[in-house]
């Protein structure tokens, strides 16, 4: 059901290939709108396109901000009640920050009601359109409420060293030293005490064969 992989993917549409992104992602903040936008290939201008999962929440690799579900503040919205995805720092009480998927279908849903779905606001095939939560439609129906999730980076070969790690894990070992600004206090969460030891050692291996491979080439 909860199909989000381990490390940074993009969350690409069913409808037309865009992908969700974040709007004028130089100035990107707590608050910054969620919107759709052609898929960027190369980092980091593509870094505002690439999130990663942890305990249901949706971390954007760029500002390390986590996906969060507001009511929208235009004059019309406060009449339909529309709910709009945009930036935030993590809460205490996540119930609007917490999203699953579901491969089978695509839908990407708020934990805290199924029912209720990430959207293309009015189907719109535009860039720069506003990502939303809308009721789930029936799956005939709901071409602009399906989604699917591309890893960011193609698996690498395991070299010896790594025989007994997954691709899996090694992406989450990777990720971890990424940003994760929108976490604060919470950021300990992200990878239990055991693996960010492992985490820091190979690091550490790392740039000890590196610097003896700069001194054997000088």
């Amino acid at each position: 059901m909860n199909s989000f992989p381990l490390g940074y993917f993009y969350i690409v549409s069913k409808m037309h290939g865009l992908v969700i992104d974040i709007r004028d992602s130089e100035n990107a903040t707590v608050d910054s709108k969620i919107v759709m936008n052609s898929k960027k290939l190369l980092s980091p201008e593509r870094d505002s396109q690439l999130w990663i999962h942890q305990d249901g929440i949706l971390t954007n690799k760029l500002t390390g901000l986590v996906l969060d579900i507001k009511r929208a503040e235009s004059f019309i919205a406060i009449f339909t009640r529309e709910s709009r995805l945009y930036l935030d720092h993590i809460k205490e009480q996540e119930t609007d920050q917490r999203f699953g998927h579901e491969s089978e279908t695509g839908y990407i849903f708020a934990l805290s009601d199924p029912e209720v779905v990430l959207d293309i606001r009015h189907e719109d095939t535009n860039k720069d359109v506003r990502v939303m939560v809308y009721h789930k439609k029936p799956i005939q129906k709901a071409s602009n409420q399906l989604w699917t999730i591309e890893p960011a980076d193609p698996p690498k070969p395991i070299d010896s060293d790594d025989e007994n790690e997954d691709d899996g894990k090694r992406a989450r070992l990777k990720a971890w030293f990424g940003n994760w600004k929108g976490w604060g206090h919470k950021r300990h969460q992200v990878l239990a005490e055991a693996d960010l030891e492992e985490a820091n050692k190979k690091v550490y291996k790392e740039k000890k064969l590196g610097a003896n491979c700069s001194r054997r080439c000088i």
